[in-house]
């Protein structure tokens, strides 16, 4: 199935326009080529690409009818380089921007009551917009049973790459010391902020909400949101002070390998944005691209799932090819309705307090 993202101007809180993801009946690459041949993958490629130019033929003739400007959908990246946002092997998608000032509600709601109607269309969903959702975590779980001496080669996770999408981190943090790792693969993205631990790091920033000036790479200019989340994940063993009690510290896998992924951010009138599902999409593919074995995704959704997103859709696919994608649950509960996401195939972990019980929220 082919799933497609048209911006649309929203009412809500936010104050960047929600896009409308569009669900189309192709199957994605990757799932198509396992149900044929091996050589199916270059044939399904072609007709993909050629049913999405008919797709964005028959919307642009749509949105001249309509009097509406109707564009391609861009992201930026760390390095600010715009890019498409059309995806094609685990879920199929393309993102439209609807330019606003020159359409009513009226005028958007007839376009997007068209595309439903077209024939390739499977179904429709309005994007959602995610937020970022302990130190005693780790011995919590008892994961330090797992982990002992000095070495990367004796630390649990050893060679395991493990992607965080989150709101970015520092390479240079003592928690993400790349000493005693011998990678010797590519560094990818800004890879100024990578090192022998961290081997890559990318930024997914909204065309229609640019980042704030300190917020152009991919480590954190306000919120340490994601360098809490990957130091929980993978950090490896530090010691440190509170007043005159010193504590030692490490993650649950602190031998894994990190992969950075950055789509929340402050925009540049210092508002917390990013967390679209455009560009969480784009980052959960990059991902699984880059090799991560597990994917952590430490956020949710301002109303709770109750339905299939375009992020289950993908996320049934990474998990079908060995991937293992980890979502919070959310920091609510345990009332019904107070779960974030309702993809089945993924992990859920739900908000717990200590000792061991679950936080009424």
């Amino acid at each position: 199935m082919l799933v497609c993202c048209l911006l649309v101007c929203s009412s809500l809180e936010t104050p960047t326009p929600r896009r409308l993801i569009v669900i189309l009946k192709t199957q994605p690459l990757l799932e198509e080529a396992a149900a044929k041949r091996s050589d199916s993958f270059s044939n399904n490629a072609e007709k993909i690409h050629d049913e999405q130019e008919d797709f964005l033929t028959s919307v642009r003739s749509l949105s001249t009818k309509r009097g509406i400007s109707v564009s391609l959908a861009q992201y930026s990246t760390e390095d600010g380089s715009l890019r498409e946002l059309r995806f094609s092997k685990y879920i199929n998608a393309i993102s439209l921007q609807i330019d606003s000032s020159s359409s009513t509600s009226i005028k958007r709601a007839s376009i997007i009551k068209a595309i439903k109607s077209l024939p390739t269309v499977e179904s429709v969903h309005l994007e959602r917009q995610y937020k970022p959702n302990l130190w005693a975590s780790v011995p919590q779980i008892e994961a330090s049973a797992f982990t002992s001496g000095s070495s990367p080669s004796t630390w649990a996770g050893q060679g395991v790459k493990i992607a965080v999408v989150d709101g970015g981190l520092f390479a240079k943090a003592p928690m993400m010391n790349g000493t005693g790792f011998n990678w010797t693969g590519e560094l990818r993205g800004e890879v100024i902020n990578c090192n022998s631990k961290v081997i890559v790091s990318r930024a997914y920033f909204n065309s229609a909400s640019p980042p704030h000036s300190s917020e152009r790479n991919t480590w954190p200019a306000v919120s340490s949101h994601g360098v809490h989340t990957s130091s929980t994940a993978a950090g490896t063993p530090v010691t440190m002070s509170f007043g005159s009690t010193r504590f030692n510290l490490k993650g649950v896998a602190p031998g894994a390998y990190v992969l950075n992924y950055k789509v929340f951010y402050y925009d540049a009138s210092g508002y917390s944005s990013g967390g679209w599902e455009s560009e969480l999409l784009a980052a959960l593919e990059d991902a699984a691209d880059d090799g991560a074995d597990v994917i952590n995704n430490s956020w949710g959704s301002y109303s709770y799932e109750t339905s299939t997103s375009a992020i289950d859709l993908l996320v049934t696919q990474l998990v079908k090819r060995g991937v293992t994608v980890v979502f919070a649950a959310g920091n609510e509960g345990p009332n019904w309705h107070t779960a974030d996401h309702a993809c089945r195939t993924c992990i859920r972990v739900g908000a717990v307090s200590t000792p061991y019980t679950i936080t009424t929220g």
